[in-house]
């Protein structure tokens, strides 16, 4: 055995590029996986450690639905004077530095905090310089030495910063000396202050976010009975689970489509192992012939495809952990985008996410090894030494593989339509796609090349000939190449015609649903929802403009109530504001009349979906005045959320909330030659107050567009990946066919070949099956993104998608994958095209 490793070894020696690349392909495949995964546990890690920090050693809250009112801890501590109770005023706010960044100001009381959360003690601050002037000084924060040292602050400086709109200065009285590596993270973008300060930069009077107990589990009960309506006691990890349940799905998609670079990975290994296996049909034959056993032969090509595996993996790892730092970035400019402002970015390298890499690369190659493995084994060596054996094999079996191929898709898209909604299911029922479209591959390799033969003959001559023919006559080398090729060629299809349609349908959605003329607001912290306010005197402001003839009127809340998240948006529109409804009890003007009128919900398709919700069904969500049951008469189409959107009345909203805040505001104009004068005109009336963003309707399209995108450009670095991936695959397999054929290129040269004929000949065929590649990826792409849009996406969002047809996937797809097999024989061309023939005709 130690004879037959060695000689294994040698060939390796060998074909040191193609080893290299065999690396390299394990290695891209399992650094993609490693590195979405990193990025994912990196963000909720990022979110876990900022809740945990903020919530301290609370392991119970006391929150209303936005605010609750001061008094309400003098009487918990009169009450309850057993329990431990610390308030909190925590508010997201924008620093104003060069590039402005969101950030987390908290407002605590330095008194109560000893028992919750360590920032006042001795060892961090100085009481006698700091803490006196943090509750003496107007506007006085402190802020860690990480966070100084990042925005270059010191003592005594003014710190610029904007509230819901408004531009505000505060004092840096303090620097607190934070040395634990988690409390610098989660305190790199973070102000304190006294919460009686923090009121009053906020304009909240008598105002807190909410109050941070300690308590046994048997004291709740007493606690909740004891609170007013609308404000409950919860879990202080409530919070944390229903951020963690917001992005589920959005990780859940990514991590699954990262498993798509595994999948051509490995189709890469497969075709390595098999090359390897092939390029040694009669050395193995020769081993067969004077004893070696099959046993022996199957362990010689499974060791050698670990070896790989522990070589590829170990170097896509560290190449994980660097991907992951950039993919970290696009994770979490998602989530803000998406979701919540997640203030700690910073890659966390998980143990399971490394040792997930490690077992997923291995078991991916040792897969990929068995089939090459078992046929090297169980070939008889008579036959193994006939060269033409496995084309002439190959050739027979394509009908046969054809027919399997079918069966596979079948299987494959019947297994796609079993309504569940676990998404890793719904991706794993890809795999018998294009393991069915890979057994097609031969057949359709055959058929192919009998219909361009003559036009290639006719194009390029008995080059050109030679070249197609070529093709089919080393079928079982080049089925593998265009296979993997026709994969990631095709999950591009897929991703791009998914992401097109989105795109095209949000644009579609926002040009009916965007019917204002002018839409205002103050600037957000999250691009998906308005969480920013501003009081009455702006509406009043706007009716005066002359030239406004109606206006919409919006107030955007979400509620996280024992970890459950309800986005309320409460809107006072026209009456020709009808939507576009998925679900109705009523016709569409019933329904809006009823809207207006009664007190009912509508709800958003997304948040249907995720809550079994269907028109007729009663709600409960939490008010100020205790929970109230509404009865949903609709189900409308909505992209702006994907947890989903509860739509009240506005007069319905105001009676059951005490709010009397808004987000947003629409206005009609009666000329829409005015429309530009009048966005202009509301600007200057307000800017000198608040910071207020007005767009016109086109630019609102535009800007919301824009952050669609973005949100999408991490999907096209995983394309861009895959592509990669599958180029080295199959410039591994153009080096490994062109230098078995040097031989064979050997004698047509010595036979009056020139070398540049010889080049044409080798850039004729990678770009022909580059060719074949791109064609074969087409129905799988389309079906692929058929199954991304109305299988993947539906179980994932709940939203409903349109499919738009676009041929330039087709196109690029085709376009693509003769370029990148052209480009992968360009070096092999230029090697055999400049290696002697006399050196190639030599005997080893």
């Amino acid at each position: 055995m130690k004879l037959i490793v060695k000689s294994g070894l040698r060939y390796y020696q060998k074909n040191l590029l193609q080893l290299f690349l065999s690396i390299l392909g394990i290695a891209m495949g399992v650094a993609v996986v490693v590195a979405i995964d990193l990025a994912n546990s990196s963000a909720i890690r990022g979110f876990d450690i900022s809740m945990e920090t903020i919530s301290g050693k609370a392991n119970y809250q006391i929150r209303g639905n936005e605010f609750v009112d001061d008094s309400l801890l003098g009487y918990i501590r009169h009450s309850f004077p057993y329990i431990k109770t610390a308030p909190i005023l925590e508010k997201y706010i924008k620093l104003n530095v060069n590039k402005p960044i969101t950030i987390t100001f908290l407002g605590l009381d330095p008194f109560s905090e000893r028992y919750f959360r360590n920032y006042f003690n001795d060892a961090n601050l100085d009481f006698q310089n700091s803490i006196v002037k943090l509750m003496t000084i107007k506007s006085a924060v402190i802020v860690s030495n990480r966070f100084a040292h990042k925005y270059n602050f010191k003592v005594g400086d003014s710190i610029a910063i904007e509230v819901d709109g408004v531009n505000k200065k505060l004092y840096l009285c303090g620097i607190l000396n934070l040395t634990n590596d988690e409390q610098q993270k989660s305190s790199e973008n973070l102000i304190l202050s006294d919460i009686a300060i923090a009121q009053d930069i906020f304009g909240l009077k008598n105002k807190i976010s909410r109050i941070d107990i300690i308590a046994k589990d048997d004291q709740v009960n007493s606690i909740q009975n004891f609170l007013p309506k609308g404000v409950n006691i919860t879990q202080a990890d409530n919070r944390a689970s229903a951020g963690k349940n917001m992005t589920q799905s959005f990780r859940t998609n990514l991590t699954a489509m990262s498993l798509l670079s595994i999948i051509v990975g490995m189709f890469l290994i497969y075709n390595t192992m098999t090359f390897s296996v092939v390029q040694r049909r009669q050395y193995l034959g020769l081993l067969r012939s004077i004893g070696v056993t099959n046993n022996e032969i199957f362990r010689l090509i499974i060791s050698e495809s670990i070896l790989l595996g522990i070589i590829g993996t170990t170097i896509g790892m560290i190449a994980g952990i660097f991907l992951g730092n950039f993919l970290i970035k696009l994770v979490t400019n998602t989530i803000n985008d998406m979701y919540f402002v997640l203030q700690v970015q910073d890659v966390n390298i998980s143990t399971f996410s490394l040792i997930k890499g490690i077992l997923l690369g291995i078991f991916a190659t040792i897969l990929s090894a068995i089939k090459p493995a078992k046929e090297a084994a169980n070939v008889p060596a008579g036959i193994v030494l006939i060269r033409s054996s496995a084309e002439t094999g190959l050739i027979a079996k394509s009908s046969k593989m054809m027919v399997y191929g079918f069966i596979f898709i079948v299987l494959g898209v019947a297994f796609l339509f079993i309504p569940i909604k676990n998404i890793y299911i719904s991706y794993l029922g890809m795999i018998p796609l294009m393991i069915g479209f890979s057994l097609i591959t031969p057949k359709f390799i055959i058929t192919m090349i009998d219909l361009i033969l003559p036009i290639f003959t006719k194009l390029f001559g008995s080059i050109g000939k030679m070249s197609a023919r070529g093709i089919k006559e080393n079928l079982s080398r080049t089925t593998i190449s265009i296979a993997a090729l026709s994969i990631a060629l095709s999950a591009a299809i897929g991703i791009g015609s998914m992401v097109s349609s989105f795109r095209q349908t949000v644009i579609d959605w926002l040009n009916y649903r965007l019917n204002a003329d002018i839409y205002a607001s103050v600037p957000t912290n999250v691009s998906r929802f308005n969480d920013g306010t501003f009081p009455e005197w702006v509406i009043d402001s706007a009716k005066s403009i002359n030239g406004v003839v109606k206006m919409n009127l919006y107030r955007e809340l979400q509620i996280n109530h024992k970890g459950k998240i309800y986005h309320l948006l409460a809107s006072k529109v026209q009456p020709q504001n009808f939507e576009r409804f998925v679900e109705t009890l009523y016709d569409a003007e019933t329904v809006w009349k009823k809207f207006r009128t009664e007190e009912v919900l509508l709800v958003s398709e997304s948040y249907a979906f995720k809550n079994n919700i269907r028109p007729g069904d009663s709600l409960t969500i939490p008010t100020d005045q205790g929970y109230k049951t509404f009865q949903v008469i609709a189900i409308y189409y909505d992209y702006s959320s994907d947890i989903g959107l509860i739509f009240i009345n506005m007069n319905v909203f105001r009676k059951y909330y005490n709010d009397k805040l808004y987000s947003g505001i629409g206005l009609f104009v009666n000329d829409s030659t005015q429309v530009d004068r009048v966005a202009e005109e509301l600007r200057e009336k307000v800017s000198p107050k608040l910071h207020f963003l007005v767009r016109t309707n086109k630019s609102l399209i535009r800007s919301s567009v824009e952050v669609f995108d973005r949100t999408f450009i991490i999907t096209d670095v995983l394309q861009l990946l895959a592509i990669v991936v599958s180029f080295i695959g199959i410039f591994s397999a153009m080096m490994a066919l062109q230098l078995e054929k040097s031989r064979q290129f050997a004698i047509l040269r010595a036979n009056g070949l020139t070398p540049i004929q010889l080049w044409k000949h080798i850039i004729y065929q990678t770009g022909l099956m580059g060719f074949i590649s791109g064609l074969l990826a087409i129905p799988l792409g389309i079906l692929i993104a058929y199954i991304l849009i109305n299988i993947i996406n539906t179980r994932s969002f709940g939203w409903s998608i349109s499919y738009y047809f676009d041929s330039i996937y087709l196109i690029q797809a085709v376009i693509v994958g003769i370029i990148s097999a052209i480009l992968a024989g360009i070096y092999p061309a230029i090697k055999m095209a400049n290696t002697p023939p006399a050196l190639s005709l030599r005997n080893d």
